[in-house]
């Protein structure tokens, strides 16, 4: 395993250097066009490798927004969903399955991984998409296009972004970190039928990242920049 050292990375008892790169798309392009997507992220990684790359990041989300059926909470529409929005987890089966291939694909080539559970930014799952929970009567048919709602979400960003990083228990913030939480420890504990290892037990699992680029651009006093590094410091325990 990797492990961590004050600021340094060990591998054993030796610094761990590397050479890292981004596959952001490398689940949903394992998902896609079987078996043409495998067999071009398998090149991919294959490439990644004969170049020097030992660390390779990936997201553990999917990219059909606004459509959310990739690993993420689920809503359930009833009383239960109502008082506690998410109260179960449920993941796409093939979307899932995916995943496992691509930390199986990595393993079997000598990569590790960072996988990324959810992402910051408006355009591609933003925590107001992935995370905050929506009211289990809502129509998805009559949602507005993603162009109105990423304007919208745009226009309010550092204020939705607040409620996440600053939000109480049983506020919307709150329950979006409880899911991301739930989220983090349902990937850990799954049990890859692939490696036949539990994703926390794996070496190829390098590390986690809460959120690509996990950043409070309207967190300007000293009491919001507190808020949001102890929701990161949270959210990691």
């Amino acid at each position: 395993f990797v492990t961590r050292r004050g600021s340094r990375l060990l591998l054993g008892d030796r610094p761990f250097y590397f050479v890292g790169a981004n596959m952001l798309f490398t689940t949903d392009s394992a998902h896609r066009e079987p078996p043409l997507g495998r067999e071009r992220a398998a090149r991919t990684l294959d490439a990644l490798r004969d170049a020097g790359v030992s660390v390779v990041r990936v997201w553990c989300f999917n990219e059909d927004a606004p459509r959310i059926d990739a690993p993420r909470p689920d809503v359930e529409n009833n009383a239960t969903a109502a008082a506690s929005p998410y109260a179960r987890l449920s993941y796409d089966p093939a979307q899932i399955a995916a995943l496992d291939w691509v930390v199986w694909a990595a393993k079997m080539r000598g990569l590790r991984l960072i996988l990324t559970l959810s992402n910051f930014w408006t355009p591609y799952k933003r925590p107001e998409e992935h995370l905050f929970p929506r009211p289990p009567s809502e129509d998805e048919d009559s949602a507005p296009e993603r162009s109105d709602a990423a304007a919208e979400d745009a226009r309010r960003a550092g204020s939705d972004v607040r409620s996440l990083y600053g939000g109480g228990v049983s506020s919307d913030g709150g329950r979006a970190t409880a899911a991301l939480k739930r989220h983090a420890y349902a990937l850990i504990t799954r049990a890859n039928p692939l490696t036949g290892l539990k994703y926390g037990e794996d070496p190829a699992v390098m590390a986690w990242a809460l959120l690509n680029e996990p950043r409070c651009p309207a967190c300007f006093g000293p009491g919001e920049q507190r808020a949001h590094w102890l929701w990161l410091a949270d959210v990691a325990a």
